[in-house]
């Protein structure tokens, strides 16, 4: 059994550890073609997203893990009903996200408001769920190696791409966010097949209100925590942004928080 942990703890760290250690080999490559304002852009924009990211599932994910472990024989239909429900949210969502960014991103990006605002919400509203499905299903199956392996193939793809629209297109910090979206997509081509086809946990459109309604009351207060979570992690930077410091100045506090586009 602790062999059985100590295995799948390592597949799990490296096959998110990789791709991130390969995105610090390429800072070489790519720094020379970036300036502070992508920096500042890209910090500005990656923390208002983990800010909204707390809404993103409702804290739906605590009753999908109850469900798989106290109905094994049902909790696919509970699941379904739940991703139906997440489904539709994913739309008002991915749209909140959209108005926000288009909002807050500096006045350094005008010209890109529109591409950045949907790069970051047509993902929402159509890749997220399907991964975050996939990724507690195999995880509550002890089935580490999928979700390494899909986790690898988007980071890989993100790096890459980095590369290629950074050092040799130079398009900036528009190279970050192509990235994003192309990984994300990347990563709901893997998922999709393993989750919808094999699995067959399509959502359930017709869902069940008291069903929602009860999973919503576990569900929720789930979303205090993660905010305390933000508010550890991430906040400062959307303080500085709202207290309007100059974005060069914003840049040389946010790029840790910008260099997580890289990887």
């Amino acid at each position: 059994m602790f062999r059985k942990l100590l295995s799948h703890a390592a597949i799990y760290g490296l096959a998110a550890q990789i791709p991130r250690l390969a995105g610090v080999f390429t800072l070489p490559i790519v720094t020379r073609y970036l300036i502070t304002t992508d920096y500042g852009v890209a910090g500005v924009v990656t923390a208002y997203i983990v800010a909204l990211n707390m809404l993103q599932s409702l804290g739906l994910t605590v009753v999908m893990v109850n469900s798989f472990a106290h109905y094994p024989i049902r909790y696919k239909w509970v699941w379904r009903q739940l991703n139906g429900f997440l489904t539709l949210w994913s739309l008002v969502y991915g749209v909140m996200v959209g108005v926000v960014l288009y909002l807050v991103i500096p006045p350094e990006a005008e010209e890109h408001r529109i591409q950045i605002s949907l790069l970051y919400c047509l993902p929402t509203m159509v890749f997220m769920g399907t991964e975050t499905q996939a990724n507690l299903y195999y995880q509550l199956s002890q089935r580490p190696l999928p979700v390494a392996v899909r986790s690898f193939l988007a980071g890989v793809t993100g790096v890459g791409l980095n590369i290629y629209l950074i050092a040799y297109l130079k398009l900036g910090y528009m190279g970050w966010f192509y990235s994003y979206f192309f990984s994300a997509f990347v990563g709901f081509l893997a998922n999709g097949y393993s989750i919808y086809v094999r699995q067959q946990l399509w959502p359930i459109m017709r869902f069940k209100w008291a069903r929602i309604k009860s999973s919503l009351r576990v569900s929720l207060p789930m979303v205090p925590h993660n905010l305390s979570y933000y508010l550890l992690d991430a906040s400062d930077r959307l303080v500085l942004n709202t207290l309007q410091v100059p974005l060069p100045l914003l840049a040389f506090i946010m790029w840790p928080l910008a260099l997580v586009a890289i990887s």
